[in-house]
């Protein structure tokens, strides 16, 4: 059993059967990527793109993924589809696969299920590429000096056989390129950021009502770990989600304390996407000059925290984090 396979097998202990992957379907992919990585290397387009790519992330329930959904039916892009995604070892394959079957000539839909979609050209987070690439075997957050791991020059080869293949920007969503954002950004020199915050509380009564949906039980973690997971899973679920959240907002506040990097971020905040996204994306276009054409189809419906009590002891909490 490969090392993902592992993974996700164990992962799958804990989901509820609504949210189970299919092993062998897992295992399938898996060896269907080894045999199609080298091929991918022989059909890269040579010739070069300049045209930057764009990058969302931020806490998990913070808006990432509307922000992603909204940018895709916005911009003149491509996205890693569903489709795209089976192929984390081959992305040029996914790449012409996805508009050879015409995915990248749709609008999205503004659907998910805790930022997973339905639908062959729905966009996804691309994990298990992130993972390869940024050598994770799991979802802790590392220390720094895990950097020193990671093949960035591959990492960067990889990177602009993509954008090659586009021709045009790919926008991303995911958590891991961001836990190494500094260095990230180095390798993605031209690259625009869009970090996405949310009032904490709103985002820990979020996780917490996510555990409930997705395991049917506060009390199993779910998204990213903390670099002392093994202690903070003994506290109570309110403890490990609090601890959950500040560990992941320290890391991403810290980027902002970069001038050179910060400038390269554009940061909006949950209520906004909430309220006027047309003004978020002109304002984003304004900033960084993406390209963003309008779409004045917009059907988003407010949503906020549930649950006053828990709210409220997430956010006493936090003040004392």
């Amino acid at each position: 059993m490969s090392t993902l396979t592992k993974f996700i097998a164990e992962e799958n202990k804990l989901r509820t059967p609504d949210y189970m992957k299919n092993i062998e379907d897992e295992r399938f992919l898996a060896e269907l990527n080894d045999l199609l990585s080298g091929y991918d290397y022989w059909v890269r387009n040579p010739d070069e793109n300049r045209i930057p790519n764009v990058y969302v992330f931020g806490l998990p329930r913070s808006g990432t993924t509307l922000v992603y959904q909204a940018l895709i039916n916005s911009l003149d892009a491509i996205w890693p589809t569903n489709l795209m995604a089976r192929f984390w070892e081959a992305p040029i394959v996914g790449i012409k696969l996805s508009r050879m079957l015409g995915l990248y000539d749709v609008d999205v839909s503004y659907k998910s299920a805790f930022g997973v979609t339905k639908g062959v050209q729905e966009p996804h987070e691309f994990g298990y590429f992130w993972m390869k690439w940024l050598n994770y075997t799991n979802v802790t957050i590392q220390d720094r000096g895990h950097e020193d791991s990671i093949d960035w020059d591959a990492f960067g080869e990889i990177s602009r056989a993509m954008r090659n293949e586009a021709r045009k920007p790919i926008v991303f969503k995911n958590m891991l390129y961001a836990l190494h954002l500094e260095k990230f950004a180095q390798v993605e020199r031209n690259a625009v950021f869009i970090y996405c915050r949310r009032d904490l509380a709103d985002v820990a009564v979020s996780i917490h009502n996510t555990r409930m949906k997705r395991y049917g039980d506060a009390r199993k973690w779910w998204s990213y770990k903390t670099p002392d997971y093994h202690e903070v899973r003994k506290l109570d679920p309110v403890g490990q989600i609090v601890r959950q959240v500040k560990t992941g907002h320290d890391i991403f506040e810290g980027w902002l304390k970069n001038p050179e990097l910060a400038s390269r971020i554009y940061t909006v905040h949950y209520d906004q996407i909430n309220r006027d996204m047309p003004s978020v994306l002109r304002s984003l276009n304004e900033k960084h000059n993406i390209g963003i054409k309008m779409n004045p189809a917009w059907d988003f419906s407010p949503v906020t925290h549930k649950g006053k009590e828990l709210y409220e002891r997430f956010a006493s909490e936090l003040n004392h984090a």
